[in-house]
């Protein structure tokens, strides 16, 4: 993950752009980029308009209304070709799917490919479970339901891709130590005590 801070300058930062890619051994590639505005003043109907433009039609909001002058949040639900795919039903311990597919996107956070993550992670892997499998998609959060808006963050995440590459990064890894233990034992054969 990379952010771009200039903690020592004299102006105010209004954007973080957070990348975050897939580790060794495979070919390194994004599967999540955050972007922040911050003390932004853009008309809300300009922002959902512009967010629409982009993405289409939006999966599901939160809260769930008609009235866009009370959303929080906007998702895009997709497939791995990039289409619209309807909203999964509710999993788990989620009253609904919004509340998973918002767990989905924050699940994995920068850190996530430290071995030790991973091996906790992918141990409790539910294979059918729609985040690991399916989660992929756009989640908007608007900062608040006030007519001008100051903060918006947009995530577009891919989960699936990112399981995908622990899986092949925690088979390297255990290779490796599988090797230097058998390394460490053919030396140790090779040694002999002083008596």
């Amino acid at each position: 993950m990379s952010d771009f801070f200039f903690p020592n300058s004299s102006y105010a930062v209004t954007e973080k752009v957070s990348v975050n890619v897939t580790p060794p051994p495979n070919q390194q590639v994004v599967w999540k980029v955050s972007r922040q505005l911050l003390q932004q003043k853009i008309y809300r109907a300009n922002v959902i308009a512009s967010l629409r433009e982009k993405y289409g039609k939006e999966t599901a909001t939160s809260p769930l209304v008609a009235d866009d002058r009370q959303l929080t949040d906007m998702w895009w639900i997709l497939d791995e070709q990039g289409r619209p795919v309807r909203l999964p039903a509710p999993q788990g311990n989620f009253a609904d799917a919004v509340q998973m597919v918002d767990y989905c996107s924050q699940t994995l956070g920068g850190s996530w490919f430290a071995p030790s993550n991973l091996e906790r992670y992918l141990n409790g892997l539910n294979p059918s479970d729609w985040c690991s499998s399916a989660g992929i998609g756009v989640h908007a959060s608007l900062g608040g339901q006030q007519e001008i808006v100051g903060d918006l963050q947009v995530d577009i995440f891919h989960v699936p891709l990112a399981v995908r590459s622990a899986k092949t990064e925690m088979t390297f890894v255990t290779g490796i130590g599988k090797r230097r233990q058998q390394q460490e034992i053919d030396q140790s054969k090779q040694a002999r005590p002083k008596l």
